[in-house]
């Protein structure tokens, strides 16, 4: 078991409270290491903390280990957490020898109801399990924040708390709640992946292109309708611009197949198309302060149907290729989805070992190069099997020669 030595200081509650819990509790006792509340049991009470502390706990990636997310000392409250969300979320472990007031969770939720500075106090607090536990959500949605959840402490910083009405939006992320029913509603506010991170796979994509040729003047998109024509229209377009072979009845069955299953391809299907013409594909979601910089041409959905970017005008506007209209130039916003500022797009390159788009015996370099010591050694075998194959008839030859009077020259 892995631990992040969080160190929470005490928060302590009005003195009101404090006496209505000496008075409704009861004490209790634990030990080193003794569980007050298992990972997967909503609260059945709420612990003020007298003497001795307790260690709250996640299972975080990568390995899923048990990690301590707080560690909360004396005149701290836990247990509420769970109670306000109305699940489960908190794992609590005794740090050491600690002497706790057990209050059943019914009286507490009485309280909520009677006692405005309870809702006041709880309103003011900001547990670093909640954000983690709104961060295991997302990732679980969106595994592309894996990363937020591993590295949550760099983010735990930046996440910001708001209570009662939904607060209004922030740039740079999005307000979330862990539960939409709770019995106060909690927002967190929690940023989007690093524009740097963005800028280094942005770097990485333009690096690569850079090394392989492509035929830009090649960019050219024909004419085409219909759920099978488009796709296939689409695949020839970038397979001829990248210069990599575009076998056309191959495409068309992968079309069909997929059409057998489905009334229209989307993007990540076209996705799988142009990944078997041997391009490397990758599924972005770019803001749209960011699309001036990604390389292009990229493949994106415009009214239900599959265009290329081309490039993005000064004024912002997006030059489109589309296969039914021609070429357009259409504002960004058109293309977001509701309540988005991100444009999902198909971002392609040319890999290094990609074939040509004429026959070469260059294609077979990608297959072979993995065993390469094996095709020596067959090609070494063979050639010494051959030398000796003929050591028997030119020694028959020989014989002959001489018994016929002949020369017994090989020559």
């Amino acid at each position: 078991m892995s631990q992040h030595q969080t160190v929470v200081p005490a928060a302590p509650l009005p003195d009101s409270l404090v006496e209505a819990l000496l008075s409704r509790g009861r004490p209790r006792s634990l030990s080193l290491g003794d569980i007050l509340l298992p990972a997967s049991e909503t609260p059945p009470a709420v612990w003020w903390i007298v003497q001795g502390s307790l260690r709250s706990l996640a299972a975080l990636p990568p390995q899923n280990s048990w990690r301590t997310i707080e560690r909360h000392g004396p005149r701290s409250l836990v247990g509420w957490l769970g109670l306000i969300h109305g699940r489960p979320l908190e794992h609590l472990r005794a740090a050491e020898s600690t002497e706790l007031i057990e209050l059943p969770s019914q009286v507490f939720l009485d309280w909520w109801q009677e006692r405005p500075e309870l809702q006041q106090w709880c309103a003011a607090q900001r547990p670093a399990l909640e954000a983690v536990s709104l961060l295991q959500l997302l990732a679980h949605a969106n595994p592309a924040r894996s990363q937020q959840l591993e590295q949550w402490t760099h983010w735990l910083d930046s996440i910001q708390w708001a209570v009662g009405n939904p607060p209004r939006p922030r740039s740079g992320g999005e307000w979330h709640q862990l539960e939409d029913d709770a019995l106060q509603q909690r927002w967190l506010w929690v940023p989007e992946k690093e524009i740097a991170a963005l800028d280094a796979e942005m770097d990485q994509i333009k690096s690569l292109s850079a090394v392989v040729p492509v035929k830009p003047e090649l960019l050219s998109l024909p004419r085409a309708s219909g759920c099978r024509d488009i796709p296939m229209a689409i695949c020839q377009a970038l397979a001829l611009h990248y210069g990599v072979p575009f076998l056309r009845d191959n495409v068309r069955d992968e079309v069909e197949g997929l059409l057998q299953r489905q009334t229209r391809l989307n993007l990540l299907n076209i996705g799988q198309l142009l990944s078997s013409l041997d391009l490397s594909v990758s599924l972005a979601e770019i803001p749209l302060g960011q699309l001036e910089r990604i390389p292009t041409p990229a493949v994106l959905e415009h009214r239900g149907s599959i265009a290329i970017l081309e490039g993005v005008e000064s004024d912002g506007r997006l030059r489109l290729l589309e296969p039914e209209l021609g070429p357009l130039r259409v504002p960004a916003d058109d293309l977001l989805e509701a309540n988005s500022d991100r444009l999902r797009l198909l971002l392609l390159r040319r890999r290094p070992d990609s074939k040509e788009q004429r026959f070469s015996w260059g294609w077979y370099g990608p297959f072979l190069k993995p065993h390469r010591r094996e095709l020596i050694e067959v090609i070494a075998t063979s050639a010494v099997v051959n030398v000796l194959a003929l050591v028997t008839p030119l020694g028959i030859m020989r014989l002959i020669n001489t018994q016929a009077g002949g020369s017994d020259s090989l020559d």
